[in-house]
């Protein structure tokens, strides 16, 4: 006879008192232990321990690795909640803390009202610095960075001081941020009216960080600049053209660029004896009347010689007479095969 065997759920029947630390964060021990893997806390120290006025006081990477851990749970936003966590020795113990150093809401208050301007400028060095530790692993061919504005709502807050309204129709503040991939490397710290290239803003930004990267990494890196419609200026392309890096802008399609590019002389193709073959889903080889929105080819090659895109905006400014300053123009519609980034 055979036998079989009941396979049932294993289900919780009971709830008891256990002596065992738990916790619903445990996650947080993770991200505690990154941060002291990749050594940030004497960064940190060193750029803001003068901050510390008593022996007594909590340190200040202790300070940093909770808030850190705070912003990095989002279970609230409220600084009464760290009143919570002081109480919770679970927590304590996942972020690696003893349960008597953990601050409270009134000693995180008093630590931000201690940072002054000068201070805050630091966190742009920090960052700096760690795009820097990142780039001699990661060494990249190419450095590509993006340069973009990021609007905060802050309609909903109660007390919102010195908030303007933002193109997005919400009232908060409009901070300027450079990224490499998925990292923040610089960022400045707006009003919400400031628009993209409000200033100089930008192009300082760019000058700092292409010499930090010239001087501290590589002087032959190619670095390429990605920056949107709102960046359309043709002073920040001059400025950019200076630095021998090249740049990407999305903008309008104004009739002097079209101008600029039908006067600009068309490229010769290398003539081959062989008989050019068509392929399926291939440009034509014979001669077609481009018309516009579509790619013009030349007879006997089947290569587009100039993609018409609307968000292509070399050296031209906006309300501007295009000129042809800038050489990554002419090279790029020049080079049929691929549109290459130069500076």
């Amino acid at each position: 006879m055979s036998k079989c065997k009941s396979k049932r759920a294993s289900f919780i029947h009971d709830v008891q008192v256990t002596n065992d630390c738990l916790t619903g964060r445990a996650g947080l021990n993770l991200f505690a232990r990154y941060l002291r893997g990749i050594d940030l806390f004497p960064h940190l120290d060193r750029l803001f321990g003068s901050m510390r006025k008593h022996p007594k006081g909590a340190p200040i990477d202790e300070l940093f690795k909770q808030i850190l851990c705070f912003l990095f749970d989002g279970t609230s936003r409220h600084l009464a909640h760290f009143d919570v966590l002081a109480k919770d020795p679970g927590y304590a113990a996942a972020i690696e803390t003893d349960r008597t150093d953990m601050a409270s809401s009134h000693t995180i208050k008093r630590f931000y009202r201690a940072f002054s301007p000068v201070r805050t400028y630091k966190f742009r060095h920090l960052l700096q610095q760690l795009f820097l530790w990142r780039l001699t692993i990661a060494r990249p061919d190419v450095i590509e960075l993006n340069i973009d504005t990021m609007v905060m709502d802050n309609d909903q807050a109660p007390k919102r001081h010195g908030v303007k309204p933002t193109y997005k129709k919400v009232k908060g503040f409009q901070p300027l941020q450079m990224t490499w991939g998925r990292f923040i490397i610089d960022a400045v710290f707006r009003g919400g009216d400031k628009h993209s290239n409000n200033g100089d803003t930008a192009e300082k930004m760019i000058r700092h960080v292409v010499r930090m990267i010239r001087t501290r990494y590589s002087e032959t890196a190619p670095i390429i600049i990605r920056m949107d419609s709102g960046f359309f200026d043709q002073d920040l392309f001059a400025e950019i053209e200076k630095l021998d890096i090249g740049f990407i802008c999305g903008g309008k399609f104004y009739g002097g660029i079209k101008a600029m590019i039908e006067t600009l002389p068309r490229p010769r193709m290398p003539t081959t004896s062989a008989r050019p073959t068509r392929m399926s889903g291939s440009a034509s080889s014979s001669a077609t009347a481009a018309s516009p929105g579509t790619a013009s080819t030349e007879p006997s090659s089947g290569v587009p010689c100039w993609r018409r895109s609307s968000t292509f905006c070399p050296g031209a400014g906006l309300g501007r007479s295009p000129t042809p300053t800038s050489a990554w123009a002419g090279s790029l519609i020049s080079s049929c095969e691929t549109p290459a980034l130069a500076a």
